[in-house]
């Protein structure tokens, strides 16, 4: 990261309360991806000396903070035939606070956080008995998108479940078993196709699953999910080149439910 006379005093706090958040982690990106990391005191205080003039964005982990997910990147959309790189738009990394300095002056600002939720609940078997060592989805929309898997856990060995550090709002949570009768090679095994999936509490379709509300700083229990078994099946057949019929050698070939809305290794 680029040298300057700049320095950044500040503090970092929690959304509700204002309460400072002790020994977090800052990580300070500048434009050109460069990272500093620096740690909050006690009281929530935090100073960042020598910054060159630019922007710089601020990520935050700390106790209790939601996690984030995915990158923040913005797909470009260049307005030429040969795009230049003026074309495009920045990539972005997701951030908690964005500042800017002119490698001279100093300055303070104020970062505020939110805190994360968590959900928790129980994978059972039809019978009621637990479903230990289970892999647990927990899975929202993006802007109006497929659902898409977002966190994820594993049932202990009495089928308990709990994921922390949420941010806030509305999921789908699934529980996914190898379907035992599946005949699948190892990729097909390594991409989660021969996964069998239950959505909270007994849906078979993502479509049909009870929504779950995650709230800033609150647990949301008892959400259980009862494993529905059910068979499964293969399906083969032949791929062929449309004009002369030929086979096409090599061919993806991807299977997903017309009623799908899931992407990734849950279709």
């Amino acid at each position: 990261m680029r040298s300057g006379d700049s320095t950044v005093k500040g503090r970092v706090v929690y959304k509700d309360n204002k309460e400072g958040l002790k020994n977090a982690e800052l990580r300070i990106f500048d434009s050109e991806g460069a990272t500093l990391i620096v740690f909050s005191n006690a009281r929530g205080e935090f100073r960042v000396p020598n910054l060159a003039a630019g922007q710089y964005y601020v990520s935050v982990q700390g106790p209790g903070t939601a996690m984030q997910s995915g990158f923040g990147m913005k797909l470009p959309m260049p307005i030429s035939a040969i795009p230049r790189s003026e074309d495009f738009q920045p990539v972005t990394p997701k951030h908690d606070g964005v500042f800017t300095v002119n490698g001279t002056d100093d300055l303070e600002i104020e970062i505020t956080v939110p805190r994360g939720g968590t959900i928790s609940g129980k994978v059972l078997k039809a019978n009621g008995a637990a479903l230990p060592f289970t892999q647990v989805n927990l899975m929202s929309r993006e802007g109006g998108g497929p659902y898409t898997a977002r966190f994820s856990t594993q049932t202990d060995k009495d089928g308990f479940y709990k994921i922390t550090n949420i941010p806030e709002g509305d999921y789908i949570v699934g529980v996914s078993l190898e379907s035992k009768s599946s005949s699948a090679d190892m990729l097909a095994r390594l991409r989660g196709e021969t996964q069998v999936v239950t959505f909270h509490p007994t849906s078979v379709t993502a479509k049909d699953a009870a929504s779950v509300h995650v709230d800033t700083g609150r647990e949301t229990g008892g959400v259980n999910i009862t494993f529905v078994e059910r068979q499964s099946f293969s399906v083969s057949g032949t791929v062929v080149n449309g004009r002369d019929g030929t086979p096409l050698i090599g061919a993806t070939v991807l299977l997903r439910s017309k009623e799908a809305e899931l992407t990734g290794p849950l279709m």
